[in-house]
């Protein structure tokens, strides 16, 4: 969770193939059973946080990110105060920004989240797209943080019974599964879709490598998962750090053939005005840390 705009970037490969959309999946879950399983709650249950743990965590999250414990979400209390406040606000924020990039799966699709937490970027998704709610989708949900995803899994299908109930279907296609590990655990299938929402910025503050060598080691696992025609959508923290180190990667994967696709599908030199020149002249627009 950040107080920052979000810098996002999709990468898609070029040229794009048709894929192939006969391997159908069994639907994992009934709808009318989850209404049924959730009926007496409407979110998952969890120990309400108090405000100073909220307020501690919110400095853990911004101007105190260097001492965070990477695997702070396996603490109950730092849990507890991340759902009770964090998720939902995350949720909004994903969304708004969701439902205006192109999202193209097919059904029979794997896809890969990685720092799923409470699997937020996947509710937001199911919120933000509702033409992919009966497509046939496998999910990769990996976190370091068993407890988390638990709760996401709850908070995931609490919704899938919320809105097909709504939408009067009887069958929530998405299978979840949850994987505790780091960014670099291994799948089962190649996925056609790679996913992070505010992941990086958490490896950033305790990684030896430098950023341009975490980028080119970020862009090597990426292509160990992916499909030949994959795509790629990450999203940070709008922080100058975090700028960089998309900045890098576009340039990573600009030389591996893909096509900026979103925010900004320029891949030549930078050609925003007002810039010195000697800025100019790069290879990529870089956003540097002060």
């Amino acid at each position: 969770m950040s107080s920052h705009t979000p810098f996002y970037e999709k990468f898609i490969k070029k040229p794009a193939q048709q894929r192939n959309t006969d391997n159908v999946h069994t639907p994992l879950h009934n709808s009318s059973a989850l209404e049924q399983k959730h009926k007496e709650k409407t979110i998952p249950h969890e120990k309400p946080a108090a405000p100073q743990h909220v307020h501690k965590l919110f400095h853990e999250l911004t101007d105190e990110r260097s001492s965070r414990k990477t695997q702070y979400l396996n603490n109950p209390v730092k849990l507890s105060a991340y759902t009770h406040y964090y998720v939902w606000w995350n949720l909004i924020r994903l969304v708004k920004l969701l439902q205006n990039i192109d999202i193209l799966l097919e059904n029979g699709d794997h896809a890969a989240d990685f720092g799923s937490g409470p699997l937020t970027f996947v509710c937001a998704l199911w919120i933000a797209k509702p033409e992919l709610r009966r497509k046939q989708l496998s999910w990769y949900c990996v976190d370091i943080s068993h407890r988390a995803l638990n709760f996401g899994e709850e908070l995931f299908l609490t919704l899938c019974a919320y809105t097909g109930k709504n939408a009067g279907t009887t069958e929530s296609p998405w299978r979840i599964k949850k994987i505790c590990g780091a960014f670099g655990t291994a799948l089962t299938e190649k996925v056609a879709l790679v996913t992070e929402a505010n992941m990086f910025n958490e490896i950033f503050w305790n990684s030896p490598l430098a950023l341009e060598e975490q980028a080119d080691k970020t862009r090597q696992l990426i292509m160990r998962y992916l499909k030949p025609q994959g795509a790629v959508l990450l999203i940070e923290p709008g922080i100058p750090l975090a700028g960089a180190f998309l900045s890098l990667l576009r340039d990573c994967f600009l030389k591996e053939g893909f096509a900026i696709e979103s925010p900004c599908p320029h891949g030549k030199t930078c050609c925003i005005p007002n810039r010195q020149i000697q800025d100019r002249a790069g290879k990529i627009p870089v956003a540097t840390p002060d």
